[in-house]
């Protein structure tokens, strides 16, 4: 059985997420990008994955566009009568406080939002204004216990933190 990620998303015209959405549609790969409120984005993520489920499509990890989108990923999943991680692997982005507290407790990416702040405001700030630049600042991997070991995988790297 052939199986692929699954990228669950928001995404507004011309920004980061066009340039995603253009590289899955290229490969086999499944992907729902839909632009919501921050309110309504556990639930338009849960009925993203129930149309993806309904589709009969095969997939074995959602990798959500952050935290808030996991927490209705994992809530759909288990309506379905799916257990993470034991059916399928979940991962969210931006680490926010109550994910460590889910069960299962959800890998994420930590951002460092605090450090993204400061640097917008000096930006902000800066007379003149800095010419077009690109500003990268490190994330990382909190492995919890949404994520299983990848299926015939032989490296204990890809196996979740225990």
């Amino acid at each position: 059985m052939r199986t692929w990620p699954v990228l669950l998303g928001s995404a507004r015209p011309k920004t980061g997420f066009a340039a995603i959405k253009e590289l899955w549609r290229r490969s086999d790969w499944s992907l729902s990008l839909s632009s919501s409120s921050p309110a309504t984005l556990p639930a338009r993520a849960a009925t993203s994955l129930l149309k993806l489920i309904d589709s009969r499509a095969q997939f074995s990890a959602i990798f959500a566009a952050n935290d808030i989108m996991a927490i209705g990923v994992l809530a759909a999943l288990r309506e379905r009568g799916l257990e993470v991680p034991r059916d399928i692997s979940l991962v969210g982005f931006d680490d926010i406080p109550i994910s460590r507290d889910l069960t299962p407790p959800l890998t994420t990416v930590a951002v460092p939002m605090a450090e993204i702040g400061r640097r917008a405001m000096q930006l902000a700030l800066c007379q003149p204004p800095p010419e077009d630049s690109v500003t990268r600042l490190p994330t990382q991997l909190v492995r919890r216990s949404s994520v299983a070991p990848v299926r015939g995988a032989e490296s204990a790297e890809l196996a979740p933190a225990r």
